[in-house]
């Protein structure tokens, strides 16, 4: 935990982050019919502040101290500094939970439960591909193709999509989208 902690918060003080909201939550965050947030890995709170304008009350979780300082300068969000490997999400509780650029498998049977019935997921990760190992990131934290469409079967599909996007710095990278609802 200390050695991310230390990674993430040398990568934030930095400035080595996205600073605009992911289209992903711009575009579907509409479908959900309550205004009770969570965002995984919050970051340096791009999508949580998106989400506050837009009428949610959010609950962040971030590990890093440097975003958890800006994220806690969002008005209408709830800090909870956390280490994910560890933290347990409440269940039934959110109707949207979205999960950006973050990656825990251990996590995808608790967000489903953390899902109010109708509640709504949103959940971007970069995947293997072409595009994102000529950055030799860790294999463990991509998705495989197909694998959050398995992982949230359990829920109403609404969008799923693999595809080449450009990141920070003109880099091209492999990712998955998968949104879906749970039933109610």
């Amino acid at each position: 935990m200390d050695a991310d902690r230390k990674r993430w918060n040398k990568k934030f003080a930095e400035g080595i982050y996205i600073t605009k909201p992911s289209g992903s939550v711009i575009e579907f965050s509409t479908l959900a019919k309550g205004k009770k947030a969570l965002d995984i890995a919050a970051g340096m709170g791009r999508n949580s502040e998106y989400l506050v304008s837009q009428g949610f009350d959010v609950d962040a979780l971030e590990l890093s101290d440097v975003a958890v300082k800006k994220l806690k300068s969002i008005k209408g969000v709830k800090v909870f500094q956390v280490d994910l490997d560890e933290y347990t999400l409440p269940q039934n509780k959110y109707d949207l939970i979205i999960c950006i650029n973050y990656l825990s498998r251990k996590l995808f049977p608790q967000i489903i439960n953390a899902l109010k019935p109708g509640g709504v997921l949103i959940y971007e990760t970069l995947m293997h591909g072409k595009e994102t190992e000529k950055l030799k990131r860790n294999p463990d934290f991509l998705v495989k193709e197909g694998e959050l469409l398995q992982a949230f079967n359990d829920l109403e599909l609404i969008e799923y999509k693999e595809f080449i996007t450009t990141g920070k710095n003109n880099v091209k990278v492999n990712k998955a989208l998968f949104v879906g609802r749970k039933p109610r």
